[in-house]
């Protein structure tokens, strides 16, 4: 559900419409462990270059040095990182996404997408794709909706069986000044990766994101132990079973095919 926390300013639907006005953020929130996953968010952040005018990175006090590895084995790639910026607190998704907004807004961006490090859009997204939603022709249009899949045991074959058939987020959104995510929660389970807007202004997207996270068995019993520590609510129901992380009871796996264009969660919509 989507909704306005807070009032809006009267013009807030009043944004720059035409190609030239528009600033795209990749705003990427990462906590990398593993060398695998290093290099995923290298072949992401190469990806992400296709589309975006500005990246922007915080790190959750990573335990391999990414920035170190950027700078000395790909410095073409670092230079292109607008900002980039390593801490070690208390986790909490909501503040870190929201201070990537902060340095977006500074930055004169008009729209932002969100990227975790372990996550890699599809091939078809570039710039001439992204740019037909940057510019809708309904100008009320205020977010989009893509679907993510989870690559399990290889880079062949993903999950779909529940609970990973049915996932989606409004990962990419218009930068309204001054906004902030404020719904309860620091997980994005729980509140989700974008600020909140009506249901109307949300369009559904074709656009699939590729997440690497659980494709191996370690990685799998990391991220269940992690979250098995957190207090996680989604829809108001307490999460304490998390055994599907790395469980193939009833297990469905899928080859991937690049490119589609419409997938099973997510048709496309127009207008």
């Amino acid at each position: 559900v989507y909704h306005f926390p807070e009032a809006l300013p009267m013009d807030w639907y009043r944004m720059p419409t035409g190609s030239k006005d528009q600033k795209l953020a990749v705003l990427y929130r990462i906590k990398i462990d593993e060398d695998y996953i290093k290099d995923v968010f290298i072949r992401s952040l190469q990806k992400s270059l296709e589309f975006a005018d500005s990246i922007f990175v915080i790190d959750d006090n990573s335990k391999i040095r990414v920035s170190t590895v950027l700078k000395e084995k790909y410095p073409e790639l670092w230079s292109k990182i607008t900002k980039y910026e390593k801490y070690s607190r208390p986790y909490d998704e909501k503040r870190d996404i929201n201070e990537l907004l902060d340095w977006a807004e500074k930055d004169g961006c008009t729209w932002y997408f969100v990227l975790e490090g372990d996550e890699i859009v599809e091939n078809k997204v570039n710039k001439a794709y992204l740019n037909k939603l940057l510019n809708p022709v309904n100008t009320e249009v205020m977010g989009y909706k893509m679907s993510h899949y989870h690559f399990w045991d290889d880079e062949i074959n993903y999950r779909i069986d529940p609970p990973w058939g049915k996932i989606n987020d409004v990962r990419l959104a218009r930068l309204v000044p001054n906004r902030r995510i404020s719904k309860p929660g620091q997980v994005a389970a729980q509140f989700g990766y974008t600020v909140n807007f009506p249901t109307e202004s949300i369009r559904d997207t074709s656009i699939r994101i590729k997440n690497y996270g659980y494709v191996n068995t370690e990685s799998r019993l990391a991220k269940k132990e992690f979250f098995k520590k957190l207090a996680i609510t989604i829809n108001n129901q307490a999460i304490t079973d998390w055994e599907y992380l790395n469980s193939y009871k009833n297990i469905s796996l899928v080859p991937w095919k690049e490119d589609s264009e419409v997938t099973g969660d997510t048709p496309t919509h127009k207008g």
